[in-house]
């Protein structure tokens, strides 16, 4: 799938949220006076860990939690990594000085990264198809991965021509099929160069436009399925 984020789990950590200092201390020392019954100071010390510890946990329990994070594009190489981290240091020193001349180099510098991303993605995509011209299978298998390959309630099998209306009802509704195809990967796209800071860029050129879709579903109407 296009989308670039996924999500880690963190290494438990305490909840100091409620955390309330004079209660801790108070439950804490309603439990040392058990220390007197032990027989050994080495009891002692270890009656006194626990009670810390059981304390500790309660006052502040320990949380699960996730961060989300992005993942490293495919699409993403050294060229775009440099100029990225050249724009992350603009943008610190237009934070910190306020200057006009900053922001100007900053905002250059930004709109470069954006005109990079659209040139990096067109390119790796290109490349793909390119490489596999010819081979349908592994351009659709790359077109799931772009789009998704998310399951449907609608059957993987081929439809029956006549329970749709024959060819040219089946044809229109495979023409239908890839133009939602589209229209969702171009979501995917835009929400990716959103992510880059770049929703003022149109998506790249890297699939086919609606209308070459319709005119190739429309050829293949003529054959018999």
């Amino acid at each position: 799938a296009l989308s670039n984020r996924s999500l880690a789990a963190c290494k438990p950590r305490h909840n100091f949220r409620n955390f309330n200092s004079d209660n801790f201390k108070q439950d804490l020392n309603s439990n040392l006076s058990n220390l007197q019954f032990c027989n050994s100071f080495e009891d002692k010390v270890n009656t006194f860990q626990d009670s810390l510890k059981y304390y500790y946990n309660k006052h502040a329990p320990l949380k699960q939690s996730k961060i989300q994070y992005n993942e490293r594009p495919i699409w993403l190489d050294h060229d775009y990594v440099v100029q990225r981290a050249l724009r992350r240091k603009l943008e610190r020193i237009y934070k910190r000085t306020q200057s006009l001349e900053d922001e100007l180099n900053f905002k250059m510098q930004r709109a470069q990264c954006a005109l990079l991303v659209g040139e990096k993605v067109d390119k790796y995509y290109s490349g793909m198809i390119e490489s596999s011209k010819g081979n349908s299978r592994s351009l659709f298998k790359m077109y799931e991965k772009m789009v998704g390959n998310t399951k449907s309630s609608q059957s993987s099998e081929l439809p029956d021509i006549e329970k749709h209306g024959g060819n040219l009802a089946l044809a229109n509704l495979f023409n239908n099929y890839f133009i939602n195809k589209v229209a969702i990967a171009s979501k995917h796209i835009e929400s990716q160069l959103h992510l880059q800071n770049v929703s003022d860029l149109s998506p790249p050129g890297i699939l086919a436009t609606v209308n070459e879709v319709s005119e190739n579903i429309h050829y293949l109407s003529r054959f018999k399925l």
